[in-house]
């Protein structure tokens, strides 16, 4: 079998024209109106997980006039029977601001929207990451499995609206300093545990000075940092007002420990669910299945990890929220993380090497990889 010639960066491999862009563009639309579809059967049965019924009854409320601080703990009470105990149970605001704009129910539909986002930001991931013609397509047709289970329970979940603004950041880390910064702050603004990717850029790009154009000299090191100190001020101004707002209504401890609040480490959380949270499915077949998808993107992580700044910016991200989903027992924070992996699933098969800056991409004053071989 004959080895498939190395290629420069930016240079795409035969049939990867406009008969590939129309693959990948079915492939990403038709994940997305899957995923919906899902999602409306299952409204049908009615189950709901219990923070999507907390998150419904607040945007409820908010409809009828109600201030979101309230309404969040308004909604909690009556789930729960005792109000949140400290700030961090209160989901930043921005997300309900606009499901209060929408018409009841709508969401359902709307969630095509960073549906839609995030598998288009994976595809173009998948593409750098990987010189088959076919990588796009395939990680916009693999993420249907992910978003096919979340969809259905999760709509209302600030973590899947967080997670466009994360994959497209990512997109922009190391080509667009000013977009990645500011997309990453306002994935960190819509949910706080999001601010992850924004420190794992600021490690890559500023303190390592991965991807940055005109050598690694102080002076271009302190231009770089600008947009994501200017980021990181702003998230932290934003968490600031949230807290202060959000502990207006904070209740005192529950006496009945059934109702407190869990702790970020519950020790009597079992070790099978600990680790279940880090996958989909509801049946051990379907987990393993999983496991080796994510696996798969591991790898092509690994394969790729000095074509592209992006990749160590994703590996630090997923690194650190699969340790917090774990060590917290969250299932649904893996949203913020588990699908970024699925961009490099095909590259763990595929030879490497996409197109690592496309061209027209890096500007003056800008950053970027130097061209480099791709590696088969």
């Amino acid at each position: 079998m004959t080895a498939e010639p190395r290629r420069p960066p930016g240079e795409r491999p035969a049939g990867t024209g406009a008969g590939a862009a129309v693959v990948t563009g079915v492939a990403c639309v038709v994940a997305t109106v899957l995923a919906v579809a899902r999602g409306l059967a299952v409204e049908g049965g009615g189950r709901f997980d219990v923070d999507e019924a907390i998150y419904r009854g607040t945007v409820d409320a908010m409809r009828t006039g109600a201030g979101y601080y309230d309404a969040m703990r308004d909604a909690i009470v009556a789930h729960q029977g005792v109000g949140p105990q400290h700030v961090w149970a209160v989901r930043p605001p921005p997300a309900y601001l606009l499901f209060r704009l929408a018409p009841p129910d709508a969401w359902r539909w709307l969630v095509a929207v960073p549906v839609l986002a995030t598998v288009v930001a994976l595809a173009r991931l998948a593409g750098r990451a990987s010189a088959a013609w076919w990588a796009p397509a395939a990680a916009a047709t693999v993420s249907l499995l992910w978003f096919g289970q979340y969809t259905p329970h999760l709509t209302l979940h600030a973590e899947l609206w967080a997670l466009p603004l994360v994959a497209w950041g990512l997109v922009f880390v190391g080509r667009r300093p000013w977009a990645a910064a500011v997309l990453l702050c306002g994935a960190g603004l819509v949910r706080e545990t999001a601010v992850v990717a924004l420190l794992a850029a600021v490690a890559v790009v500023v303190l390592a000075g991965i991807g940055v154009a005109g050598g690694s000299s102080s002076s271009t090191r302190r231009r770089s940092a600008v947009p994501w100190l200017v980021a990181i001020g702003a998230w932290l101004g934003g968490l600031a007002l949230h807290a202060t707002l959000a502990a207006r209504v904070v209740a005192p401890p529950a006496i009945d420990p059934a109702r407190a609040d869990p702790p970020f480490f519950n020790a009597d959380v079992p070790f099978d669910y600990r680790v279940s949270s880090l996958l989909i499915g509801t049946s051990w077949p379907e987990r393993l299945v999983a496991a080796a998808v994510l696996v798969a993107g591991a790898v092509g992580l690994g394969r790729t990890w000095r074509t592209d700044p992006a990749v160590p910016a994703v590996a630090g991200a997923v690194g650190i929220l699969a340790l917090a989903t774990v060590v917290a027992a969250r299932p649904y924070w893996q949203v913020l993380w588990a699908p970024l992996l699925l961009a490099w699933v095909p590259a763990a098969v595929a030879p490497t090497g996409g197109a690592a800056v496309e061209p027209n991409e890096v500007g003056p004053g800008e950053v970027g990889l130097p061209s480099r071989p791709a590696t088969a």
